[in-house]
């Protein structure tokens, strides 16, 4: 908000011209004119009232002439108080003629409507701080600009305040003679469009002196103080030019404040500036000038100069100290810092924050404000300064006191540095005590190379005492080589101390000829040279030696000394060996393993007429793992070797392998296909006839065969090809043979381009779903679905058999269960079923990943599908293959409110255990039991009694397959509520999907 004072200044409620801090002052006057008071027509009203206003408390003077200088078109509001201060509401008038004479023709609004009430509540608390600032401030003004939300009309009403925002000026008048209240002045808000400069308040506890200049440049009025700070008289000054005691490099930036406050009256400005002394010196004052531009006798600019000379002598002084001290730190090889009492850093040299950057241990953030150059005047902590690592190895030497000039506090920190290295610091600290406080100056040094080549010394020294190598030192002086070094075990290849003897001396002459002939030269050329060794020791055993021989040279490149190093690797060899034997074989038959066969076909065509015919014939014992469950691994393993016997017997010519598990691999020559076949149906006969003590079960075993020409043999494909064969032969009932031929090798052709067909497919995600519904036989709602996999003219029962195969049931699995999530979903929103269960059916390979819990109920959460409303479907054939994991997945699953339901109850193994072993919630009847009871009484009664046990263990059941009326009223006989099959609902897509019962879906 804007106000006139003495000056007639114009100055903002949060920068005001006259500073409230500096003591009150007396203005001087001349004859005609008194020096600040302007000569308008409000300044003769106050005179006329008051007397003279030299007399008068200048703080008082401008609350006056605040009054006495409002335009025309300014609303008043005057408050009355009581005695005891509070305010009166009067009716009418509340001008006293004293007032009216200061105001002279303003709008005064009625003084039992208080104008404050008509502002925007948002801004109460800028009036009220404008209020405390009237009632408690020197000035005995308080300003804010505020926003007035409603029309006031004048007392008079010739006028009204509209609404608007407004400079709202109360002035404390409170015990003045003739007024004595609180006078409140709204005018138009000033529109203060640019800010040159800022002004900054003046210094606290300094003299200062006043002067008046005119738009000439000329001194009209001013204080008196300017003798005691300048040396002059003010009579001395009236009527020179302010340029004659301005220093000549500051007088441009003068007359840009002074223009300044001339061209925008709204504000003051403030600089340093040096005035000429009557003594011929200059001195240091800081100016604080503001507009009198409206003063129509003599418009100006007034000035407020606050001694400062001795401050800035002492500021110069202390920054000619920095300046050397920076010069000093920038010349030392180490990095200094000097940190205050309170641990903030004011000065880093260039060397502090190359060594802290190039060890990464610069502050985050600090980059830039240390930039690699020295830095005054920084006001960050230490332990903002530089990285946490350091801050907290060396934060307790930052204290003042700590070291001293002659003892100072020192500590050697190792850190690990940006390039992943040691860094090795010195960190010294001492206190330097002043006048103004204690600072601590650190300096940090890297001594990484000095350490590091202690250390390594130290530890060489050490480690190759106890070394189990022999080690020798020995100078490169071709006529001595004398040995100036050797640890222990280097003296047990001698019968006395060798040290200080040739290298050659306690050599056997064989030795000596070799070290000699081959050895000498190339350390000669100062090149290494490394090899194997035969040595005798004083006993004459003999050792096998890794010998390494390494040139030790000097900063100059030349070699001073040989490295000797001396390995037995006797032991180690020989080890190597028996490594290598059991690398390749079997250790629980002792056969040659996957490894060995792999080799020995890949130089068969090497050893024999290319024309000969090899067999692969591929072993696969058909019921290892009943034998393993049943009795044991240790059985199991018994069984294995019996079958190793066997085949070795029978085939003493011929290359046998255990390939891994419980399957086997024989190579041998045939004469043709049909005699591959014999030697395979006679190892199937022998295989059977394997005899295991303790072990009832008789053994089988599924046997592929694979021929291929000698020199047409491609290792990698006879046994694929071998394998391929042994499955077809699993697959036709076990305890079978089968030969790789051609109709089989475009079968598995096919079934490799169907494998990566279908990769391709699910990378593309060209699988999509369909949804089998589940439909209550009671009202006739769709209760929810079975998500079914679905890909473009392949049927499911020859994709999915290989995803199984190949692995790729694993990104299907996560794929259909997406599709199947997000489908449910789509349903719930755009339909009116409120719940619409999804089941998801999940094979044996799934279910056996050790995420597969967490994975598929974060993928349930994401889909924002209540848990309790999906559905795992699981097969007999997923339950009798499971681990203690796997129990434990169902477990997390079903706790977690996923419902798991066996599917096709009925047609595996032995389902009834899996009712009670796992915690089941659905039983899902199989389609040939569905579809049984329509003709057959005895299929009736198993499924009336499966039905009767699921209810008994509370488990839901739902018939899979009803395709007639008949199937679904036997069904609903036996108590079966829910059923799945064409009858009610065929298999839909998600979108067809539009309403809860299955007519709605026929023709969406």
């Amino acid at each position: 908000m804007a106000g006139r004072d003495t000056a007639g200044e114009t100055v903002t409620d949060s920068q005001q011209a006259e500073p409230q801090h500096v003591e009150p002052v007396e203005l001087s006057t001349d004859d005609q004119n008194p020096i600040g008071v302007a000569a308008d027509e409000g300044a003769g009203r106050v005179s006329g009232m008051f007397g003279p206003l030299h007399a008068l408390n200048r703080r008082l003077d401008l609350a006056l002439q605040e009054l006495a200088s409002l335009p025309e078109n300014a609303f008043i509001h005057v408050l009355r108080t009581k005695p005891g201060g509070a305010l009166l509401a009067e009716s009418g008038s509340a001008l006293t003629e004293s007032i009216r004479l200061l105001v002279g023709d303003t709008h005064e609004i009625a003084s039992d409507r208080h104008p404050l009430e008509a502002i925007n509540q948002s801004q109460h608390i800028e009036v009220h701080r404008a209020w405390m600032s009237a009632c408690h401030g020197a000035d005995r003004i308080g300003r804010a600009t505020t926003e007035i939300v409603e029309d006031l009309v004048s007392l008079d009403e010739q006028a009204t305040l509209r609404r608007g925002t407004y400079d709202v000026t109360l002035v404390d008048l409170v015990g003045v003679e003739g007024i004595d209240s609180i006078v409140v002045t709204i005018t138009p808000a000033a529109d203060i469009k640019s800010q040159r400069r800022e002004s900054t308040p003046p210094p606290t506890g300094t003299k200062s002196f006043r002067l008046r200049v005119d738009m000439a440049g000329q001194i009209i009025g001013g204080t008196e103080p300017c003798l005691e700070l300048l040396g002059y008289p003010l009579k001395t000054l009236m009527g020179t030019s302010i340029s004659a005691l301005i220093h000549p490099d500051d007088f441009d930036a003068a007359a840009e404040v002074w223009n300044a406050v001339v061209s925008d009256p709204n504000r003051s400005q403030t600089m340093r500036i040096r005035l000429l002394h009557d003594d011929g010196t200059w001195r240091w004052f800081f100016d604080t000038a503001w507009s009198n531009i409206s003063d129509p006798d003599s418009p100006g600019v007034i000035s407020e100069f606050h001694d400062i000379h001795a401050q800035v002598e002492a500021e110069q002084a202390r920054q000619a100290s920095e300046l050397s001290f920076q010069s000093l730190a920038e010349s030392l090889p180490v990095g200094v810092a000097v940190l205050d009492e309170d641990g903030r850093v004011h000065f880093t040299n260039h060397r502090l924050a190359s060594i802290l950057t190039e060890a990464g241990l610069i502050g985050h953030g600090q980059e830039q404000r240390m930039g690699g150059h020295p830095s005054t005047g920084l006001t960050v902590r230490w332990e903002e300064l530089v990285s946490p690592d350091i801050a907290a190895e060396v934060g307790d030497l930052m204290r003042p006191g700590v070291g001293t000039a002659q003892q100072p506090a020192s500590r050697q920190v190792d850190v690990v540095g940006k390039n992943g290295e040691i860094v090795h610091l010195l960190v010294q600290a001492v206190t330097v005590s002043s006048p103004t406080g204690s600072n601590v100056i650190v300096n940090l040094q890297d001594v990484s190379n000095e350490v590091t080549t202690s250390r390594a010394h130290s530890r060489l020294i050490r480690v190759v005492d106890k070394v189990d190598d022999a080690v020798l030192l020995v100078k490169a002086d071709r006529d001595t080589r004398l040995v100036v070094y050797a640890n222990n075990t280097a003296q047990r290849f001698v019968e006395e101390d060798f040290v200080g003897r040739s290298i050659t001396a306690f050599m056997r002459d064989d030795l000596r000829e070799h070290v000699e002939s081959f050895i000498y030269p190339v350390i000669d050329a100062g090149k290494p040279w490394s090899g194997d060794l035969w040595m005798s020791d004083p006993q004459d055993e003999w050792h096998l030696m890794a010998v390494s021989v390494t040139p030790v040279v000097d900063s100059a490149g030349e070699a001073t000394h040989v490295g000797i190093t001396m390995r037995e690797i006797t032991a180690e060899r020989a080890h190597e060996q028996e490594l290598a034997n059991q690398a390749r074989h079997d250790q629980l038959t002792g056969l040659p393993n996957r490894l060995s066969l792999m080799e020995m076909l890949s130089i068969t065509p090497e050893l024999g007429k290319p024309e000969d015919l090899v067999a692969v014939l591929f072993i696969d014992i058909d019921n290892l793992k009943i034998v393993n469950d049943g009795l044991g691994h240790s059985a199991g393993d018994r069984l294995l070797v019996a079958v190793a016997e066997e085949l070795r017997r029978r085939n003493t010519d011929d290359l046998v392998t255990r390939f891994g598990g419980d399957e086997f691999v024989v190579v041998a020559t045939v004469a043709d296909n049909d005699d591959a076949l014999a030697m395979a149906d006679s190892l199937l006969g022998a295989i059977m006839r394997t005899y295991v003590p303790g072990i009832a079960t008789r053994v089988t075993a599924s046997i592929g065969v694979a021929v291929s020409r000698r020199s047409d043999i491609d290792g990698e494909s006879l046994i694929r090809d071998a394998d391929a064969a042994m499955y077809v032969a699993k697959r036709t009932g076990r305890a079978r043979t089968a030969l790789f031929d051609d109709r089989l090798r475009r079968r598995t052709q096919r079934r490799f381009q169907l494998e990566a067909d279908l990769r391709a497919a699910i990378e593309n995600s060209e699988l999509y779903i369909n949804l089998q519904p589940v439909v209550s036989i009671d009202t006739g709602v769709i209760t929810g679905a079975e998500a079914l996999c679905r890909w473009k003219n392949h049927s499911p029962a020859d994709f999915i058999p290989i995803a199984e195969e190949s692995g790729l049931i694993i990104p299907l699995g996560k794929e259909v269960m997406k599709l199947a999530l997000d489908a449910a979903a789509d349903i719930r929103t755009r339909t009116e079923m409120s719940r619409f269960d999804i089941a998801i059916n999940i094979s044996a390979i799934e279910l056996d990943q050790p995420d597969f819990a967490r994975r598929t109920l974060e993928v349930i959460e994401h889909s924002g599908i209540p848990p309790q409303d999906v559905v795992i479907e699981l097969t007999e054939t997923v339950l009798i293959d499971s681990r203690d994991e796997v129990t434990e997945t169902l477990k997390r699953l079903r706790d977690a409110g996923v419902r798991l339901a066996l599917d096709d109850f009925g047609v595996g193994y032995s389902s009834l255990p899996y009712l009670r072993q796992y915690p089941l919630d659905i039983l899902k009847l199989d389609i040939s039991y569905t579809q049984g009871i329509e003709y057959d009484q005895e299929t009736l009664i198993i499924v009336d009694s499966m039905v009767s046990m699921a209810h008994r263990l509370g488990m839901t059941v739902i018939a899979e397959g009803v395709e007639t009326e008949a199937q679904l009223r036997r069904i609903e006989d036996l108590g079966v509520r829910l059923v799945q099959g064409y009858l009610l609902a065929p298999p839909l897509a998600p979108k067809s999907i539009v309403g809860p019962f299955p007519q709605d879906n026929l023709n969406p």
